[in-house]
């Protein structure tokens, strides 16, 4: 499967990539209120067996009676093989945008040869409600932002730095960031697509 993202770039030869579209409005939706309603945010990232916020989500994801949708799991492992080589989930996790984040830069040793896949779960977020996350070079210096969107897919190289900027202002709705961790089978592979190609 090869889809054009809507946005790619590198960060020190390290590939990001951005989707926007993938999943249909009514399984980002219903994710949110699942992640609104439930208790299943912890503060440390959960396994990626017998969790169950990885279980919600397959609830949603693969008990859908519109499988051609797909599911934010299936998606996020297709779209990483395709674009890193053979990979396999580590864990998931989600994470709700909120004022208090701290302002350090997110480097995880334990996904700095990964993949990581990273969706905006949210209703309609606007640019001025904040929320969007920097992604850092090896000298500290932010190079990239990419703004929350309703079912935007990031995937990235676990090695590069990154921090998600709170929300601003008393804006209603909340905004997560469901992530999923992989393994690579071949570290540091990566197939860069060309956008000048067709």
């Amino acid at each position: 499967m090869k889809l054009p993202p809507a946005r790619e770039a590198s960060v020190d030869g390290r590939p990001l990539y951005v989707f926007d579209g993938l999943a249909p409005a009514k399984e980002t939706l219903g994710l949110q209120r699942v992640l609104d309603e439930d208790a299943l945010l912890g503060d440390g990232a959960a396994s990626a067996e017998g969790d169950p916020l990885v279980a919600a989500t397959r609830v949603l994801d693969f008990d859908t009676k519109e499988p051609q949708d797909g599911s934010f799991q299936r998606w996020s492992a297709t779209l990483a093989k395709d674009l890193f080589g053979e990979v396999a989930l580590d864990r998931c996790y989600a994470q709700r945008a909120h004022a208090a984040a701290n302002g350090t830069i997110d480097r995880d040793p334990a996904s700095a040869d990964g993949v990581i896949a990273m969706w905006f779960v949210c209703g309609e977020w606007s640019g001025d409600r904040g929320g969007e996350t920097l992604f850092f070079d090896d000298q500290g210096e932010a190079v990239i932002c990419v703004s929350p969107r309703s079912g935007r897919l990031v995937i990235f190289d676990g090695g590069t730095g990154r921090h998600s900027l709170p929300p601003r202002g008393a804006a209603p709705g909340s905004c997560y960031a469901l992530v999923y961790h992989f393994t690579r089978a071949a570290p540091r592979e990566s197939r860069l697509i060309d956008s000048r190609r067709g």
